[in-house]
């Protein structure tokens, strides 16, 4: 059995509390802020994307669409890059972790659960390069559609990966190795914030994925950890007490 992650102290850049987010679910439930929750009267009607940008006066939601750029950032306990996903997710991983020593770990972090419980997931067995993509091929659709959770990819050489449910990569470890496949696939230096209104979807098309990683006995659970797994303010952006 893996040992529980170490602590990071800056994986999610979150959001301004005076950003609005919104948390569908069925019925829809709108998180104001994370401190005030209301109920929406708008019904999931189909599929929508897991990262919706709200910014948009007088017009309906749009998908968010990055900017293929990255951002090394220096915080008081650990250096990391931040990158955007731009296309799929997936196999951006799959090509950081080209470079990226076996076995790999994998940590599912269900943030908002549908059908299960919400905590840390982490796979008991390592894998090797051919078991990773299988994983992330196993849960294609489901990562990159759904915005209930975030996944960790750990690497023989501590390198970690962390994709989040903003459409951003954490990065830590390699960093200018990292840097270098971004830049490979059209990649630049630029800033990443989430610091705008947006709004998450929990499609129930995909409970049965969240399901069957949380029920397949494969893995065992951590709680969350404020802070980090659940939203924040990225202490990169000034805060203004509501």
């Amino acid at each position: 059995m893996l040992a529980e992650p170490r602590s990071l102290t800056y994986e999610y850049g979150g959001i301004s509390r005076q950003s609005l987010v919104q948390e569908n679910r069925q019925p829809s439930m709108v998180v104001l802020d994370q401190h005030v929750t209301v109920h929406s009267a708008r019904k999931i009607q189909a599929m929508r994307p897991k990262f919706w940008d709200l910014t948009r006066d007088g017009a309906d939601p749009v998908s968010h669409r990055w900017k293929p750029v990255y951002e090394r950032v220096r915080t008081a306990t650990d250096n990391t890059v931040v990158a955007t996903v731009v296309g799929s997710g997936a196999d951006l991983m799959l090509q950081l972790t080209e470079n990226c020593p076996e076995p790999f770990a994998i940590l599912y972090v269900l943030v908002v659960p549908r059908r299960t419980q919400p905590g840390r997931y982490q796979l008991k067995e390592w894998m090797d390069r051919e078991s990773l993509v299988a994983y992330l091929e196993r849960y294609r659709a489901y990562l990159e559609g759904d915005g209930r959770h975030n996944l960790w990819v750990k690497c023989g050489d501590d390198s970690l990966i962390v994709y989040d449910r903003h459409e951003t990569l954490y990065l830590y470890g390699d960093l200018d190795g990292f840097i270098k496949v971004l830049e490979h696939v059209g990649y630049g230096p630029g800033e990443v914030r989430v610091d705008f209104p947006h709004e998450h979807h929990y499609n129930y098309e995909y409970d049965g994925d969240e399901q069957s990683i949380v029920n397949s006995g494969d893995y065992t659970r951590f709680d969350l950890v404020p802070g980090q797994d659940i939203e924040r303010d990225d202490p990169r952006i000034p805060v203004t007490d509501l």
